[in-house]
């Protein structure tokens, strides 16, 4: 993402006051614990980190929606 990655991205949205209520989903190659608890303490609803195939990107997808769905 140019000018800004998505930790300060989360930063943003959580700032602004009609947009800090949304869910957001980490989308990351990361998947170091350290950003895990960070975009967590961020106010991140679900961290993904990019999987290696179709498959579980279908298995990751299905999960993070689960967890920001409501009800």
């Amino acid at each position: 993402m140019p000018g800004m990655d998505g930790k300060a991205c989360l930063k943003a949205l959580k700032k602004h006051p009609r947009l800090k209520e949304i869910p957001v989903i980490i989308y990351t190659t990361s998947s170091a614990r350290e950003d895990r608890e960070e975009t967590a303490k961020l106010g991140a609803a679900y961290f993904l980190t990019k999987p290696a195939s179709m498959n579980g990107l279908r298995e990751g997808l299905a999960k993070a929606i689960e967890a920001v769905a409501p009800g």
